[in-house]
């Protein structure tokens, strides 16, 4: 759901004539019914009024108290100072009203999507059961446009061979060990490319036509790794994958 925060009707309507047809979204004038809606948001859209620059700073900071992770995306006019205080309050990304109809929905999905990898890049940061090497060669495949469905290509990422990338996993005593961590490794990286893709006007197939990887594939995957159906997964439930990989991240560093 992309939730649109602006200061009159004729506001969010214009920002919501950006979005494309079936696209869920829910508009809201009042800053208290924003604030209860943010946790549930896939993105926030939120006007900027440039009287009101401070202001949209505090505002900015409320809802990331509210709902931390969820992609800010402010919307002003084209204007020097709306784009200082948009970058000045750490929104995900600017648009302005002036652009909106080219360019709006574009920057919202990739403002969105970059939001969901963050999350989970934050997670294997923290997490202590993966090498330094395998860490940071996970980090660079969620970043990466091309999805690495092998060991092999993982490990180009690292730049190790396949075998030193097993062995320098945390619990690496053994390839068999290794191999094992790398496969879930793998496994998590195809499913937040794919997830933090998928939007309602785009279905699975289309996802996976792009991304490289075969749909009965990912589904066992979303299965094996969450215990959820890839359709849970997706929009409004792409959280549950962040909570599925925070619960692999704690459980595998304990």
């Amino acid at each position: 759901m992309i939730l649109i925060v602006a200061s009159s009707r004729a506001s969010t309507t214009r920002i919501r004539a950006a979005l494309p047809a079936g696209i869920v979204s829910q508009c809201v004038t009042e800053w208290h019914a924003a604030c209860q809606a943010a946790p549930t948001a896939g993105c926030i859209v939120l006007e900027l009024t440039v009287p009101d620059g401070a202001m949209f700073v505090e505002k900015v900071r409320s809802l990331r108290s509210v709902a931390p992770g969820v992609a800010v995306v402010a919307v002003a006019p084209l204007h020097t100072s709306a784009v200082r205080y948009a970058m000045g309050a750490g929104v995900d990304d600017f648009v302005s009203f002036e652009t909106l109809e080219e360019e709006g929905w574009q920057v919202i999905r990739e403002a969105r999507a970059r939001a969901l990898r963050q999350q989970v890049i934050s997670l294997v940061r923290s997490t202590g059961h993966l090498s330094d090497d395998l860490r940071d060669a996970m980090i660079r495949a969620i970043n990466s446009d091309k999805l690495p469905r092998t060991a092999a290509a993982l490990a180009l990422l690292s730049r190790l061979s396949r075998t030193a990338l097993y062995r320098s996993t945390a619990s690496g005593s053994s390839t068999k060990n290794g191999g094992s961590v790398v496969r879930e490794v793998l496994d998590w990286i195809a499913l937040v490319h794919c997830v933090s893709r998928k939007r309602r006007d785009l279905p699975w197939e289309a996802i996976v036509r792009e991304v490289g990887i075969d749909l009965r594939t990912l589904r066992a995957i979303a299965r094996r790794r969450t215990g959820l159906a890839l359709t849970e997964l997706q929009e409004p439930g792409s959280a549950k994958l962040v909570d599925e990989c925070r619960k692999w991240t704690a459980v595998a560093s304990a």
